[in-house]
């Protein structure tokens, strides 16, 4: 139970869930859960951020395989990091 919903209900036949107080508590839990893309939504920051740094492509493509390679060799770097140093 890590995610603090009581599955209890999962050992009741199906179709006496909806009965099971803890089944409900678990839909409301879920359904309140916000759902957010956010590879989709760094993806896109990301190209829009460097998207006018060339006008060559295969130069775009290039900048952003270095700078993606970056991120992943030093995952912490960002400026709030780089202030405490």
């Amino acid at each position: 139970m890590t995610s603090g919903i009581d599955d209890s209900f999962l050992e009741i036949p199906v179709c006496e869930w909806h009965q099971s107080e803890c089944y409900k508590s678990a839909v409301n839990k879920i359904k309140n859960i916000p759902c957010v893309n956010d590879t989709a939504e760094r993806g896109v920051a990301f190209i829009q951020t460097f998207n006018a740094t060339t006008k060559n492509e295969a130069q775009k493509q290039y900048l952003l395989q270095v700078i993606e390679q970056h991120w992943r060799q030093f995952p912490t770097c960002n400026r709030d990091s780089l202030m405490n140093i």
